[in-house]
């Protein structure tokens, strides 16, 4: 399982426990585990035991002041329903981590212990049934807390993959394509990145000896990279990973489609918006109607070879799907694309 996948599936968990049933539940479970809940039990029991008098009707007293609160906090037929949500969250979890393992066995069997404590609880109401609702209350918080501490920590140090800061001319993205690649496939993504930041850079007048594409994180497998470079380049990368996808969507289904590949390529031109995105990065763009063709076919070329067949992308963590109108106006526009990219690549040296 590549490292982009545990991330993803630790945080899947951080978001499951931030669920309103979930936090109900956590509330009610730490608040049975206070220690000085526990310690005055406690006495309760030792009290009992030595069969102090004096003890014993203050010690029933605050067990059923105790009873009382838990009544209160907490509804059994909420208690039941919330209970089952959080334990089916974290043994989907653990499936999805290590199915049959020994951890989703011994966590499984502590929510039942908990459960069966708490049937005993509502139907006694006594000293002794709430003592081992407690108990098992107390085992459970201290296994969930454990457990959950290890997933921050396991997902801060899975993402800390450098040890310094951006600045403000610098910007990072990562982008993960779930697919199954050869050696060949692999580089030519990640070549179809280059491309498209050095046609960027040469669009912005930027040098690529000052501000190269640099890698933070490469996994193969499935591709996941998380790069950084000139922050106007990357934010408008990103800006074309996404454009992609809607222009699929506007210009491939019946609400608009394109017929001739001139129109095509005008729409392209369009979609990309390489003129307004230089207007905004204060690039003037007087007399460069030529410049922006020519690197628009650039562009979509590599937006070709880095997206065409992908049905699941990731950008910066948000996922991107592309469907089936997104593959075929990638594979309809190679034709026209490859014939002009050559031309503007000529050009560009």
């Amino acid at each position: 399982m590549q490292t982009f996948q545990l991330i993803e599936d630790f945080e899947f968990l951080q978001k499951l426990l931030e669920k309103d049933e979930n936090k109900l539940v956590f509330e009610w479970l730490f608040f049975l585990a206070d220690s000085e809940i526990n310690e005055i039990l406690k006495s309760i029991g030792d009290s009992i035991d030595e069969g102090n008098k004096g003890s014993v009707g203050s010690a029933q007293l605050y067990t059923r002041s105790l009873i009382n609160q838990i009544k209160l906090r907490i509804k059994p037929k909420v208690f039941f329903s919330s209970f089952e949500i959080l334990q089916k969250d974290y043994i989907s979890f653990l499936k999805t981590i290590n199915p049959n393992s020994e951890i989703e066995s011994y966590i499984r069997s502590q929510f039942s212990l908990l459960e069966e404590a708490y049937e005993r609880f509502i139907d006694n109401y006594d000293y002794n049934s709430t003592v081992n609702l407690i108990t098992c209350a107390k085992v459970l918080v201290n296994i969930l807390s454990t457990f959950n501490e290890v997933n921050s920590f396991l997902i801060k140090n899975l993402q800390q993959t450098y040890d310094f800061e951006l600045d403000e001319t610098l910007n990072s993205f990562s982008l993960f394509i779930d697919s199954d690649y050869t050696f060949k496939e692999f580089i030519q993504k990640l070549e179809a990145i280059q491309a498209l930041y050095s046609e960027l850079c040469f669009l912005y007048d930027i040098s690529e000896v000052d501000f190269p594409l640099r890698i933070i994180k490469i996994e193969s497998g499935s591709l996941w990279v998380k790069i950084f470079g000139e922050s106007r380049v990357i934010e408008t990368i990103v800006s074309l990973i996404k454009d992609a996808k809607e222009y699929g969507y506007r210009n491939l289904t019946k609400e608009g489609k394109i017929e001739a590949e001139q129109q095509n390529f005008k729409a392209i031109e369009s979609a990309l918006e390489l003129r307004k995105k230089l207007q905004e990065a204060n690039i003037d763009v007087e007399e460069f109607d030529e410049k922006i063709k020519k690197s628009s076919i650039v562009i979509i070329n590599n937006l070709n070879t880095l997206l065409s067949g992908e049905k699941k992308i990731k950008l910066n963590g948000e996922l991107i799907e592309s469907d089936d109108t997104t593959q075929k106006l990638l594979k309809g526009s190679n034709r026209y694309l490859l014939e002009g990219s050559k031309d503007a690549t000529e050009d560009n040296e």
